[in-house]
């Protein structure tokens, strides 16, 4: 359900599209606007049929600009007010504030791949993550087999692989997160990376990557202190077909 401030952003871009595009006849009047004090706050206008599909186009546009000018942005180095406040927002999460205090507070600086990013520390340090308890498809080596006996599509598999990089790309790059290590894993894989859950101050981002079906669980030792929350967010994307478990029967 739509909450009263996607609604009136919905509201606005119909009637925007509507009268640049003259979508709409004179028996279709594409929106009543009814002011806060003559209405219910959550209704603010009457859209017909034909309206609402040409607002879910415009909300799709705009959400797609939306996204592609903040990456833009983000790679030219220009400032962008809604990324500071957005930033702004995340430097004051609790998660984030105790990881300065904590010594674990990183900055992104390059998305490897769906499970695997580069931090630097205020000190200028950089260091290799691996996202703990997580398993996305492989998109610069080959996927193995063995590892995805439910999905016969490599193909497929590494389609996914690409949207869990796109993700973790458009959610971490260049934002400040909390590494959270774990009390029974080892802190550093064989290569010497960091092993670590990441909090973006929103949540646990390696539960989101599980949620969308972007990846699988893994622990390098079999368990871990979230493996069962993990194992229950895997359980209900398998469940759901989403993301790379639609791959199954492929």
């Amino acid at each position: 359900m739509l909450n009263r401030f996607a609604a009136r952003a919905i509201l606005v871009l119909a009637a925007t599209a509507c009268a640049t595009a003259l979508a709409c006849s004179k028996e279709e009047q594409p929106v009543q606007v009814i002011s806060k004090s003559q209405a219910d706050p959550t209704v603010a206008a009457v859209l017909t049929a034909s309206t609402l599909r040409l607002t879910a186009t415009a909300v799709v546009e705009e959400v797609v600009q939306a996204r592609e000018s903040q990456l833009q942005t983000l790679r030219s180095g220009e400032v962008d007010p809604n990324m500071v406040n957005r930033r702004m927002s995340r430097f004051r999460s609790p998660a984030i504030r105790a990881a300065r205090k904590a010594g674990t507070y990183v900055r992104v600086i390059r998305v490897v791949d769906g499970d695997t990013v580069d931090v630097e520390y205020p000190d200028a340090t950089v260091e290799r993550v691996r996202l703990l308890g997580v398993d996305a498809p492989e998109i610069h080596v080959p996927n193995m087999a063995s590892e995805f006996v439910e999905m016969p599509s490599i193909q497929c598999v590494v389609r996914w692989g690409r949207q869990a990089h796109e993700f973790a790309t458009d959610t971490l790059l260049g934002w400040p997160v909390a590494l959270e290590f774990d009390s029974t894993e080892p802190r550093r894989d064989p290569t010497g990376a960091l092993l670590a859950y990441i909090n973006t101050g929103a949540g646990d981002f390696n539960e989101e990557l599980l949620a969308r079906g972007l990846a699988r669980v893994y622990f390098p030792l079999g368990s871990g202190d979230r493996a069962e929350r993990y194992a229950l967010f895997e359980a209900q994307a398998q469940g759901a077909g989403l993301g790379a478990w639609s791959c199954r029967g492929v």
